[in-house]
């Protein structure tokens, strides 16, 4: 059974076009201002979770090949997520395809979207569509912590809607 806290946010998802119609076959297309902290995590924790789904992450920044700070892979592998590999890519050297749905983490990832792609608005969504999902960088080890945690939920919450939960030994 959904808890009913899940409720609203899946409704304001459907509203928006969000529905599991939708997310069969998309790609999802995880942003966030520069791709080292949370839509890496996003992507490492999505491709856990959800299944028949294809993850990708990118960054509003034009800076390519950054790594995570410590404390994001820190953070991270306490979700048995592993950030280690990981290289940053900016949503300008990305190939978007027309089934792409953007998942952003805040207000301004939406703006940058619009600057950066025009017209793929209506293809966005917040990961979390009531409280924006703070840029931990630059932040102490407890601020990761609680980021991931609303990432992890926030996608918990995806996969609960569109029944793409990954079966318990593929995770």
């Amino acid at each position: 059974m959904v808890e009913r806290r899940v409720l609203p946010r899946m409704f304001f998802w459907a509203r928006r076009g969000l529905t599991p119609d939708s997310l069969r076959g998309a790609r999802l297309v995880f942003v966030c201002q520069g791709n080292v902290c949370r839509s890496p995590f996003a992507e490492g924790y999505a491709r856990r979770r959800l299944r028949e789904v294809e993850v990708h992450a990118v960054g509003l920044s034009e800076i390519d090949g950054r790594v995570p700070p410590a404390e994001a892979r820190a953070a991270a592998a306490g979700f048995d997520v592993d950030l280690s590999g990981h290289r940053s890519r900016s949503l300008g050297s990305a190939v978007i395809t027309a089934k792409d749905l953007f998942l952003v983490m805040d207000g301004s990832n939406l703006q940058g979207l619009e600057r950066q792609r025009p017209g793929s608005l209506h293809r966005a969504f917040l990961l979390d569509p009531h409280v924006a999902i703070e840029d931990p960088f630059g932040k102490s080890p407890i601020v990761f912590q609680a980021v991931y945690s609303q990432i992890a939920r926030a996608i918990d919450r995806l996969a609960t809607l569109a029944d793409l939960e990954a079966p318990r030994d593929e995770r």
